[in-house]
């Protein structure tokens, strides 16, 4: 009987181990909730007035690597009488692959800080308000990365649906994701 209990004690260990490793070693961001619209300072081709820029911040304790980005319009249709879909086009951004990504560090002195290398900028030249104009289209920005520890992968997506999530400014510099 001790035998039996000893294996069932055991196995139930390993259970509590591997879902304790799975969920916290795993990659955590934060994406931010607005799109920042702003002047386009760079040199692209063909120029444009205008680009969109999304964030988003590491929050592990390790750094993350093989960073993909895409982001989508989501466009519904009806497909029966009774039922919708989505259909998915992709949008291009200026950077959808990221090789490393830093861990998570706090701002304690951020006036000190000359950099913020696990905040990541990304943008396209892509008129995205007028797509959240539109009654039935969304945007959809998905974002597949692996932690750095364990290798394991997570894919966050954050669904921007109407022209209230673009706002005119900056990104705030460091772990912030506000618009200033």
């Amino acid at each position: 009987m001790d035998y039996v209990l000893n294996i069932l004690c055991n196995i139930l260990a390993s259970i509590a181990f591997l879902f304790i490793v799975l969920y916290t070693l795993r990659p955590t961001i934060r994406i931010c909730d607005k799109i920042s619209k702003q002047r386009n300072t760079f040199n692209d081709t063909p120029p444009t007035d205008h680009t969109y820029v999304f964030k988003f911040v590491n929050r592990s304790w390790h750094s993350s690597f093989d960073i993909n980005l895409e982001l989508f319009v989501l466009e519904e249709y009806r497909a029966t009488a009774k039922g919708r879909n989505r259909r998915m086009k992709p949008i291009t951004l200026k950077r959808n692959h990221i090789k490393h990504v830093p861990s998570f560090s706090y701002d304690r002195s951020s006036k000190k800080r000359e950099s913020a290398p696990h905040a990541i900028l990304f943008r396209t030249n892509e008129n995205l308000e007028e797509i959240l104009t539109a009654q039935e289209k969304t945007l959809q920005l998905q974002v597949t990365l692996r932690h750095g520890l364990s290798g394991l992968s997570r894919v966050y997506h954050k669904d921007y649906i109407n022209i209230s999530d673009v706002k005119q400014g900056v990104f705030k510099f460091g772990n912030s994701t506000e618009i200033e």
